[in-house]
């Protein structure tokens, strides 16, 4: 359910392109796990690092697409819903051992 939860938010972020803060879908030890997530799943080229700030839902957004498996090339269409869905049931395992170390 939580998953559910963020992924509209998510993906209507993804549309939108509004600049909400990360804090209106993740709490801070999920923003740390974020990070660390973000981390992970950033690309080699320049092309495939996120853009936004760390505050942003934007990078919420783009973690959870890129664990979705979504390969964060600008030439793409942007994230589904199924692939903000995958994206935000994976980073809730990684999460969970995540949290088992705080």
């Amino acid at each position: 359910m939580s998953v559910a939860v963020k992924t509209l938010p998510l993906r209507q972020r993804v549309e939108a392109g509004g600049g909400q803060r990360l804090a209106v879908v993740f709490d801070a030890a999920q923003s740390k796990g974020l990070a660390h997530v973000n981390r992970q799943v950033a690309g080699k080229s320049e092309r495939q690092r996120h853009p936004y700030q760390r505050e942003a839902l934007g990078f919420g957004a783009w973690g959870m697409a890129r664990r979705g498996g979504w390969k964060g090339y600008r030439s793409q269409r942007p994230p589904g819903v199924i692939t903000m869905k995958r994206g935000g049931e994976r980073f809730a395992t990684i999460f969970y051992g995540f949290s088992l170390t705080l």
